[in-house]
């Protein structure tokens, strides 16, 4: 998982970041190649965790990650970046990353559902901007809570 502190040194680490931020409502969007806003304009309202799935690698265009900036807390995908492969300039990880989204990459999503509860919080190392965790994502529709 990426931080603010991964690209920007006066960014949020692992360590500062509170756990609530890295649980919320997802959704998964799974398209192929370039994301731009043209696919995430069609997203529901609420989406707190925008996932991208594919079968093939994706990646979001950095107007798609401008499109979600004050839109949601965090990005994941499937793909091993969140911009091109050969990118040298990421685009999307410094427009995420510098309005304080985190970004998680290499995802399973092949049997998530559309929808359902992301949580998925950094191990807490002191001063990093970059660390492993270990998301889950539950379904809670069918859930009974305690009465």
């Amino acid at each position: 998982m990426d931080l603010p502190r991964h690209l920007f040194a006066q960014g949020q680490t692992a360590d500062q970041a509170p756990v609530s931020s890295f649980i919320g409502k997802a959704r998964v969007l799974r398209e192929d190649g370039e994301i731009g806003p043209g696919q995430l304009e069609r997203l529901p309202d609420g989406c707190e965790i925008l996932l991208l799935a594919s079968a093939q690698e994706n990646w979001l265009s950095a107007e798609g990650a401008e499109y979600l900036i004050g839109k949601v807390k965090g990005v994941g995908t499937q793909s091993s970046s969140i911009d091109p492969k050969d990118s040298v300039r990421l685009p999307a990880h410094r427009l995420l990353l510098g309005a304080g989204i985190w970004i998680v990459e290499n995802l399973n999503l092949a049997a998530a559902p559309e929808e359902f509860l992301y949580v998925g919080p950094p191990v807490a190392l002191t001063g990093a901007g970059a660390a492993w965790a270990r998301p889950v994502g539950m379904d809670l529709s069918a859930a009974k809570m305690c009465r």
